[in-house]
């Protein structure tokens, strides 16, 4: 869980990407535009995807793990995608100071959000996401309204693509207890360029949350063909976790994945080493619609 949440107590997995590639590269996916990888954390991007169905299955450590399903459509006004995710804690012992066993307790978060998009003249698009969150610990249940916003400009001869996204304007419904803990808000910025003399695209993110230090993800996406790709990606998050900004950092903290396409669907699988702490498997089907 290294893309997201320092300083986010709840709702874990909102800021989380939602692919199999997104995770191989790395999560620097926000100004990719062309795939589902990048609309639900720039939602502009939406604007230049085409139509999809979704589905993805991620493990992180211990026995947390998180299944996602979106689909993506469009009218003659707008794109507009909706996404339904579930992400599972686990089960955990209740016991009490002297070790008596009082059962097993679940948690868990579910987020439903959608997200509409439209281009503004031939470069430029724009897009606003809402999203309902519910939290869940043994009894206990929070709940949030949040919403963001995301600008794009995107070359489509130099295929080279910039945005900015502000995500995180919640508005809490409740809370475990009766003091309100509003999720820090979060502006990302993203970079991505198809290379010219290589089959290749290489991508940037630049994520500042509220009253934290700024983090730098990266990515490459290289795809000889339409059939086959690969993803290469890491972020400053991950020498955080490992406590070392050296070049064993950079090796032990690498996602990597690839995937490859049959009669116009797509199975994606990626590896995010976290070093000492475990790593992260992610699955992903999807089919560009017509």
């Amino acid at each position: 869980m290294t893309q997201g949440a320092r300083g986010q107590g709840l709702f874990q997995g909102h800021n989380h990407v939602k692919s199999a590639s997104g995770w191989g590269m790395g999560a620097a996916v926000s100004s990719l535009n062309n795939n589902p990888d990048g609309v639900f954390l720039n939602p502009a991007s939406l604007a230049r995807s085409p139509e999809f169905f979704h589905l993805n299955y991620t493990r992180f450590v211990l026995d947390i793990n998180t299944t996602s399903l979106g689909v993506g459509l469009e009218n003659k006004y707008f794109h507009y995608a909706i996404n339904i995710s579930y992400l599972n804690y686990g089960d955990f012992e209740e016991k009490d100071e002297n070790g008596l066993d009082f059962g097993s307790f679940s948690a868990h978060d579910k987020e439903i959000a959608l997200v509409v998009a439209r281009r503004i003249g031939r470069y430029v698009s724009a897009g606003l996401s809402t999203a309902f969150i519910g939290s869940t610990i043994q009894n206990y249940s929070a709940s949030a309204l949040t919403g963001g916003l995301g600008l794009q400009y995107f070359h489509p001869e130099h295929e080279f693509a910039v945005g900015i996204s502000y995500r995180n304007i919640d508005y809490q419904l409740s809370g475990y207890t009766d003091k309100k803990e509003n999720m820090p808000n979060l502006a990302i910025v993203g970079l991505s360029k198809k290379l010219q003399y290589l089959p290749a695209t290489v991508s940037l993110d630049i994520m500042a949350y509220q009253k934290s230090n700024i983090i730098f993800n990266t990515g490459i996406k290289f795809q000889p063909n339409a059939m086959f790709r690969l993803f290469l990606g890491t972020g400053s998050r991950k020498f955080d976790l490992q406590n070392r900004t050296n070049l064993n950092s950079l090796l032990s903290g690498i996602s990597f994945g690839t995937g490859f396409q049959i009669k116009k669907m797509n199975f994606d699988i990626s590896y995010s080493s976290l070093g000492d702490a475990g790593q992260i498997t992610s699955f992903s089907f999807y089919k560009l619609l017509d």
